[in-house]
Formats: structure tokens, sequence, C-alpha cells
């Protein structure tokens, strides 16, 4: 039988019962508060956060959960949050209350919002289990995950189809990351260069140039623009690298960036262009023509060596210059200048300027210019080519070919009148003579047979033709009728007699004619144009009709030939004339130069022609 306690035993364990008794209370007291604290903590967190029993009833509700789903009031989580009126089918706090780990999980409301959700195990003030959940709004993020998602693959896509050659380093100069195009040249896939060197791709001395480079990057923090020339397959291969440093928010240098162009074709390209440029120079250079490339304000942009020779002046120094101050000495440009024109026309423009003195010639000379407007795409000019050729000596040769011609009419013309005058006082007189004399050869004597009166009487009329021949023939070398009824009665008889004669209807009105008065020359050689004009109808117009008009206009004789025949192209048929040698045309002119006149043709296939000549003509002052 065991021994009873005695009172002092007694009384020691119930002062040691009071003693736990006061530390069981201090302890709940420090845990109530240290509660308080927590769900004070939970209270201000962003975040939704509770307290769910095993009943799924709610026992604590932070700040956040009751300003989005309201006061719970010991309702059940599924009521409160997703207005069920049963527990979920898949309720992943009730989990928790199984397995005792805690859970992470996402959840999208109904609309739209996504949430982290975090589930922890939890006890109760006596013990009982409880599940604290977490639930963050994470829909911004989220939506900036996916953007940034969508922007990494947009990047990605974008490297990969860009035809350069792409690659990051890290400070350390191991690959990161590379593109296709990189690693299709490494005989790898992109994803299998990551952690990999130079030296596990290249030949031992190209990595250490490849790493010597980088290494440069990184300690200067600088980008270098390298091209540079390599032998694959025993062909030349040119490589245009960019280098350029990677650095991070604090400005510190993380790796490198390289980027590759095979610019071999463009390096090709390049060099077949500057030989291009070389050949088209040489070729400018050896033309004996002063060509210059000039900008909208005719100030020189480049000359070739002829322009700049015969200035006494470098290339160089002619750049800049404005042409008309550089080669004329004007302060502005000359009235006759093509390259004005040619700013208003858009085309190409030509002129022949006679230039009082030129840089680098002494005395008058004569220049054949053109000017070529350049355009860009939009179709406006920006600069203009200019090609000024020396003529001085054709055109003097020119001159004196001219003056010598106008010599040769004139004494052509002479001839001609003295010729006439023969044919008229000698030739026709002798031989009408001649007609007289067998006419009146057996005068009185009867008894000559009639044979030989016959013969006679045949020789007569055949001088008698003769005659008529001869007095036509002095009439076409100089028209008698000029020095006695005038131009204007001669030309008339002259048209008259040649319809007669060729069937042609010619047609000839004059006006303000009947009273002037003409030097020699100015009317013989407006009969001759009628002359040769009415002839070349003749021959080649197949025409049927003509029509000749002389007008005295102002200071001006207008002399006009028209046709209804064939015609012909006007401008071919200079050309033409001068290889077949057919002059009627080229005649004409140079009586009308002869004049100091112009003459100008109109004519196209089946329409006919129309000359009009123009020749100055002075009043004689009373």
């Amino acid at each position: 039988m065991a021994n009873k306690p005695t009172y002092k035993e007694l009384e020691q364990q119930v002062k040691e019962l009071r003693r736990q008794a006061v530390k069981l209370e201090r302890a709940e007291k420090a845990l109530k508060v240290e509660r308080k604290r927590l769900f004070a903590l939970l209270d201000g967190l962003p975040g939704y956060v509770y307290l769910q029993g095993p009943d799924h009833s709610i026992r604590f509700a932070n700040r956040s959960f009751r300003e989005r789903f309201g006061e719970p009031e010991g309702r059940a989580c599924y009521q409160v949050i997703t207005g069920r009126d049963k527990p979920c089918k898949l309720c992943r706090p009730f989990s928790v209350f199984e397995t005792g780990r805690p859970l992470e999980w996402e959840w999208v409301r109904g609309d739209g919002r996504v949430y982290q959700i975090y589930d922890y195990p939890f006890s109760d003030i006596d013990g009982s289990p409880l599940v604290l959940e977490l639930g963050i709004d994470v829909t911004e993020r989220k939506h900036a995950e996916e953007a940034l998602r969508r922007s990494e693959n947009k990047y990605k896509t974008l490297l990969e189809h860009l035809p350069q050659k792409i690659f990051l380093k890290n400070n350390a100069l191991v690959y990161l990351s590379c593109n296709e195009n990189y690693a299709r040249d490494l005989n790898i896939k992109s994803e299998e260069i990551q952690d990999k060197t130079d030296y596990d791709f290249f030949p031992k001395a190209l990595a250490e140039k490849y790493r010597a480079d980088d290494k440069r990057i990184v300690a200067s923090g600088n980008t270098e623009d390298i091209e540079e020339k390599y032998l694959q397959d025993g062909q030349e291969v040119w490589v245009h690298t960019v280098k350029t440093p990677i650095k991070d928010e604090k400005g510190n240098i993380t790796g490198v960036l390289g980027i590759f162009w095979d610019i071999t074709k463009r390096k090709h390209a390049k060099e077949a262009l500057r030989e291009s440029e070389a050949q088209k120079r040489a070729i400018l250079d050896a033309s004996i023509d002063r060509i210059r490339y000039i900008d909208k304000d005719m100030r020189i942009i480049w000359a070739n060596k002829t322009t700049a020779e015969a200035s006494n002046m470098s290339p160089e120094d002619l750049v800049g210059q404005l042409c008309f101050r550089l080669f004329v000495g004007r302060d502005t440009p000359c009235e006759e200048c093509p390259t004005k024109k040619s700013q208003e026309t858009g085309r190409l423009e030509r002129a022949v300027i006679r230039y009082p003195r030129v840089r680098g010639i002494e005395g008058e000379s004569y220049w054949d210019n053109y000017s070529v407007p350049i355009k860009n795409e939009a179709g406006d000019i920006v600069s203009f080519i200019q090609i000024a050729r020396n003529i001085t000596d054709q055109k003097r040769a020119a001159e004196h070919i001219r003056t010598l011609t106008h010599e040769l009419i004139k004494a052509q013309e002479r001839e001609r009148q003295k010729i006439s005058c023969e044919l008229h006082d000698s030739v026709a007189q002798n031989l009408a003579t001649a007609k007289i004399i067998c006419e009146t050869l057996f005068v009185n004597q009867p008894t000559v047979p009639r044979e030989i009166r016959h013969r006679v009487s045949e020789l007569s009329k055949i001088l008698h033709g003769s005659i008529t021949a001869v007095r036509d023939l002095a009439y076409d070398l100089r028209p008698s009728g000029l020095d006695q009824l005038g131009l204007i009665q001669t030309t008339f008889q002259y048209c008259e007699d040649f319809s007669e004669k060729t069937g042609l209807s010619v047609d000839f009105s004059s006006a303000g004619m009947d009273d002037l008065k003409m030097d020699s020359d100015t009317e013989i050689n407006l009969y001759r144009l009628v002359q040769e004009g009415l002839n070349n109808v003749r021959k080649h117009a197949e025409a049927t009709r003509s029509i000749v008009k002389l007008v005295l206009s102002l200071s001006n004789i207008i002399l006009r030939i028209e046709d209804n025949g064939k015609g012909f192209d006007a401008n071919d048929r200079w050309v033409t004339a001068s290889q077949e040698k057919q002059l009627g045309l080229t005649s004409m002119e140079e009586r009308v130069s002869l004049l100091g006149g112009t003459m100008t043709i109109q004519s196209s296939p089946m329409r006919g022609t129309k000359i009009f000549i123009k020749v100055p003509y002075e009043r004689e002052k009373d």
C-alpha cells in the first residue's frame, strides 16, 4: 500500500500547478497577441487572405478579401467567392487538410483576372486544423509576361530571318546565343552554341584573333566596325563585322554582340563600279570637248581634263566655280545659254554661241553648246551636264565656203548673162540671117528644081527651130524680161510658160511688189528660187497643182511655193539629198543665204510641200 502524500507535499504540488497555470495563461495571452499581430499583418497585404476550416467555413478574411467579396460572416468559401451552393468539385484547399502540405496554383476568375494562389496548413488556438489561403492578383504581370514572350518571339523571328549572322557572348567570351545563319556556318543548331567558345569552332589562330578582338571591345567599351578578307574554298570572301559591347542598367559591360555581313558581291560590284568610273573618266578626259557637271546654280561639281587644261587650273580648283563667270567673265549667264533654257523646258537644249572672249583663248570664238538636265526619281532637275565644243575653225571654214559659194553664184549669173547676150546677140542673129538667106535664096529664079526648093525649105525650118532653142536657152540663162519688164511680170510669164510646157497648173500671185525697186542680184536670185522650186515640183512631187506667191510684208519679201504632191519627211530629206547628190534644196538654201534670208520647209508624206522664204528688204529713203 502506497504511502499517502503529506500535507506539505500536497501544498508543494498545488503551488507547482498554480505556477504552471500562470505560465499557460501567459502563453495563451502571448499567443493571442501574436495572432493579432499576424492577422494585422495579413490584413495589410495587397493580396486577399482568408482562413478556412475543414467545413469550408471562413474563420478570418483580410481587408483585400472583404473589399473584393464582402464580409464572409462565417459563410463557406464557395458561397462567398464563387457564389455556389455547394463545394467545388476540385477543392484545392481541402487537399491541404488531407496531405498537410502547402499547395501553389493559379486561378482564372470569370472576368479574366488571374490570381496566383498559395494554400498553407495552419492551426487554430485550440489546435484544430485550418488552411490559410493567399491570393495575389497577377493579371498585369501575366499580360506583361505574355507581351514579353510575344516580343521575344518576334525578336527571335526577326533575327532568324535577317540575312546577317548574329551572335551574343558574355564578358567571359562564352557564347550565349546566335541566330540560324550564324549556326549554319558553324554546321550546328542555334541552341547548341550555348556555353561554347570560338575554340570549339574555329582554327586556333583564327579563334585567338576573334578572342583578342572581343577582349579589346570588353576592355574599351567601344563599338568596332571591321572589313576583312578571307579565303574560303579557294575563293576570296569579304566580311563586314560590327561588334559592340552589351551593358546592363548600371553601365557594366556584360558581353559582346556581333553582327556579320557577307559583302563579297558588294565589294566586287564596288570594284567594278570603280573600274567603270575610271574608264568613263578616262573617256571623258580624252574628249576634245569641254565637259562639265554643274549644279542648279551653275556651279561646277566636276570637269574633265580638257576643261581644266584649257582653263589653266586643276580639276579640284574648278569645283564650286560659276561656269559663266569662270569661262566668259560674266556676272550673269549668257542670254543664249542652253542651260537656262534647259531649266525651263526640262529637255536637252543646244545653242551655237559667239563669245567675244573665253578663258584660255585669244580673240572671239564660236562654241557648240549642249546642256543635258539630270533629274532625280521625283522628276526634279538637280544638276546639268554641259558639253562645249570649239567650232571656231569650222565656223570660219563654213563662212569661207559660203562666201566662195556666194561669189560662185554671182560669177555664174554673170557668166550666164554674158553667154545669154552672146547667144541672143550673135548666135541667134546669125541663125536668123541664115534663115532669111535660105528663104530668099531662089527669089527670081523660077527654074530651080522643086526638090532643091524643098530641101532649102527644110533647112529654113531647122534654122527656125535652132533660133527658137537658142533664144529659149538665152532666156533661161538670163531672162531679158527682168531688165525690161521687172521681176513680177517676168516671173508671171515664166509660170505661164512652165505650165504650158509641163502640164502642171501653176497659180502665181503677188502683193505689194509692183512698184518695188530691187537690185539686180536680188531680182535674179528670187527668180532663180521660183525656177528651182518649180523644177523640184516637176521632178519629184508628182503634183498636179502648184502655187507661187510673192508678197512684201513690212521689211521682208516673202516667197511661198506650195504643191499638192506626195510630200516627204523634211528632216530625212536633207540627209538623203546629200547622199543621193540631189542639190535642189541645197542650191535654194545657198541662194537664200546669199540674200541674207531664211528658208523653212513644211512637208509630210502624202500631204504636199510648202516652202517659205523670207528675204530682208530695206526701202530706199526719199
